[in-house]
């Protein structure tokens, strides 16, 4: 079940990801391991006070401290509780944690401190790197800093050694999207797609491709 919610989500079907979660929670409602992921999933669908709850659970597990806070920060910053994230992140960081530096970078990146975002974004990839989160933020960033054409080649270098090509498509698509490059990027998704047809995200960047373009 948890292999298949990482799978749902990595295809960005957080809505089967979190049906998953949930039956292997109520199978086993003491594996620690499992509440980063489901709480994570709660926060991406604006369930807070659920989150919050599923929190409460997982600190009477002894969870690891940063991986804890890092949890916390990514549940005030998406409710714009931005000061207050902050300090969690800070707490975070303490630690070498993958998951800490893209929550952190993420969070950098959507606040519009690029270079910041680029740095743990790098840490990450430094970590794993293969890492898809972390691959496509820093060519997100690296478009804001040095123009759009970085962070295209950067996606594309990581794409001669990762398995993750639709994935990284749907990342060629949104940076060339919030670059208002529409055309290069519905042609994006139409490669993600073409490699794997269920591709949720791609559809979803898609979508918001011909939103941005109806708006301008």
């Amino acid at each position: 079940l948890l292999r298949l919610a990482d799978i749902f989500r990595k295809k960005g079907d957080i809505q089967s990801a979190k049906v998953n979660l949930e039956k292997a929670i109520k199978i086993s409602p003491r594996n620690a391991s499992l509440y980063p992921k489901y709480i994570k999933v709660l926060i991406d669908v604006y369930e807070f006070e659920e989150a919050k709850k599923n929190l409460e659970v997982y600190k009477g597990l002894d969870p690891p401290l940063a991986t804890f806070d890092q949890l916390q920060g990514d549940l005030n910053f998406k409710q714009d509780k931005i000061k207050a994230a902050m300090g969690w992140y800070k707490r975070a960081l303490s630690a070498s944690n993958i998951e800490v530096y893209i929550s952190y970078a993420s969070a950098m990146l959507k606040v519009n401190s690029f270079p910041d975002a680029a740095f743990y974004f790098g840490l990450a990839l430094r970590l794993d790197p293969l890492n898809v989160e972390a691959t496509i933020g820093l060519a997100r960033a690296l478009a804001e800093i040095s123009g759009v054409e970085k962070g295209i080649e950067h996606i594309r270098s990581a794409m001669e050694r990762s398995p993750y090509k639709a994935a990284l498509y749907t990342g060629l698509a949104e940076v060339s999207m919030r670059k208002s490059d529409f055309a290069s990027a519905l042609k994006y998704t139409e490669e993600a797609v073409l490699v794997e047809p269920t591709y949720a995200a791609a559809y979803k960047v898609k979508a918001e491709t011909y939103y941005a373009m109806d708006k301008t």
